[in-house]
């Protein structure tokens, strides 16, 4: 029985996508191109944007946010071998929201929902990696290659995932070890395949 860590974000639910629509329904001018256009972003704008996204998510319809296709009956399917966790970047401001989320379309899989804090006055209070240590993670599936690559510098098993190919924020030269993964039938062969 391996420990696995899911992203949310974008991995479990398209939020990019529904935060986009929300954007340019509300601000029309909206400097906010996608999510890779954070990097043009300096702290302020970035913090903004941030705060933004807490009260999109948190007055959002549980109902609209849909799971990825499949990976409600696949992560089922592993949580019967395994032992999964969520590790989120998403603040503790959007802490009841996401329960509620979890609850409603994926009950009872995770052992626990990690937050991580990741952003606070422009540096990480503790990394991904850093969490996946402490808590005996063997393999995390995450679409960032941020957050990937530092997994992989803590020796954590990683699954970039890149939805329909369509990340530019996943998408990167990885070593043969970082395995990419298109949809959730992917991820489930790729674990199937791995050696814990």
């Amino acid at each position: 029985m391996a420990k696995i860590a899911i992203d949310l974000d974008d991995t479990l639910v398209l939020t990019v996508e529904l935060l986009i629509k929300d954007i340019l329904k509300t601000n029309k001018d909206s400097w906010f191109k996608g999510y890779h256009s954070l990097e043009d972003l300096n702290f302020k704008e970035r913090d903004a944007f941030y705060h933004y996204i807490r009260q999109t998510l948190n007055k959002q319809e549980i109902k609209t946010f849909k799971p990825i296709p499949h990976s409600k009956k696949i992560l089922y399917k592993l949580a019967k071998e395994h032992e999964l966790y969520i590790i989120t970047a998403r603040s503790t401001d959007v802490k009841n929201h996401t329960h509620l989320w979890i609850n409603e379309h994926f009950n009872n899989i995770f052992k626990e929902i990690i937050f991580c804090e990741y952003h606070k006055s422009d540096h990480f209070v503790e990394t991904k990696g850093e969490i996946c240590k402490k808590y005996g993670i063997d393999l995390i599936v995450d679409d960032n290659k941020e957050y990937i690559w530092d997994c992989h510098k803590h020796k954590i098993k990683t699954i970039v995932f890149d939805y329909k190919k369509q990340y530019p924020w996943a998408k990167d030269k990885y070593p043969k070890d970082i395995q990419i993964a298109n949809d959730w039938q992917d991820v489930l062969k790729i674990i199937e395949n791995t050696k814990f």
